[in-house]
């Protein structure tokens, strides 16, 4: 009579039924696994609805469903691991089927069934900490492409040598995490933070190259301007990455 709707399998256990006065009262267990698409766009930092519903086999025309909502809790000793339970809601509606199911009595090829959920609202913890330990890679990564601004240009081996292992542990760190964040089609904060970091390690060997060619020059001036541009880099790229780590963090927080 009963049944947990967008499960892949459920199954009761340790039904008891007793005679209260005029009532007949009923309890048992009842476990399920849920299907549930989780929207992960903002990892770390996402927040999910949890929905937990029951269904019963008889349509409203023949059955009828008081929720007792006032006394419906969520164990307060219960605790679901790197997660914060926010809000629990239960509520009672009538699910409606564009089928009769094949049922000869229901009409206007439609039913109606009683159904009642449980809306569990939870954020993850420690999702700061959780996001540093992701991007630390790329941190090293970007502070390790960023120390050929105190290499002399001339030195372009060792200048694009520092540039290449950024960038090799920049993707290394993405293998990593993708491994850690849960599969989804949408580009999520991590994937978003990976490319900015791709984006100014390029702009770093962009400047590399730029500032091989004005020191090739050999002229004081061009020492002199290629240090000149060498520190501009710094300070701007410095911005864009930390700026951009900033704000892409706050916009999913």
């Amino acid at each position: 009579m009963i049944e947990f709707p967008k499960t892949k399998e459920f199954n009761f256990s340790n039904q008891v039924t007793e005679k209260r006065g005029k009532y007949q009262w009923m309890t048992m267990r009842g476990t399920g696994e849920v299907i549930k698409k989780w929207n992960v766009k903002d990892f770390p930092f996402d927040r999910q609805e949890l929905n937990i519903a029951l269904g019963y086999s008889f349509d409203t025309s023949t059955f009828k469903v008081e929720a007792d909502v006032l006394n419906s809790k969520i164990d307060p000793d219960f605790k679901l691991a790197g997660w914060n339970i926010d809000k629990v809601v239960f509520s009672r509606q009538n699910k409606t089927y564009k089928t009769s199911f094949g049922d000869p009595l229901l009409k206007n090829g439609k039913s109606v069934y009683p159904e009642f959920n449980a809306d569990i609202f939870i954020s993850r913890s420690n999702s700061m900490m959780t996001l540093l330990k992701l991007i630390m890679g790329l941190i090293i990564a970007f502070i390790i492409s960023c120390c050929i601004f105190f290499i002399k240009p001339r030195y372009i081996d060792a200048r694009l040598g520092l540039c290449v292992g950024g960038l090799f542990t920049a993707v290394g760190n993405k293998y990593i995490t993708d491994s850690i964040v849960p599969s989804t089609n949408e580009l999520t904060l991590v994937d978003n933070l990976h490319l900015l970091t791709f984006f100014c390690i390029f702009l770093i060997v962009i400047h590399s190259v730029v500032s091989l060619n004005i020191i090739e020059k050999q002229t004081e001036d061009s020492v002199a301007f290629s240090r000149k541009i060498d520190l501009i880099s710094f300070i701007s790229i410095g911005i864009i990455f930390t700026g951009g780590m900033i704000g892409l963090t706050l916009s999913s927080y």
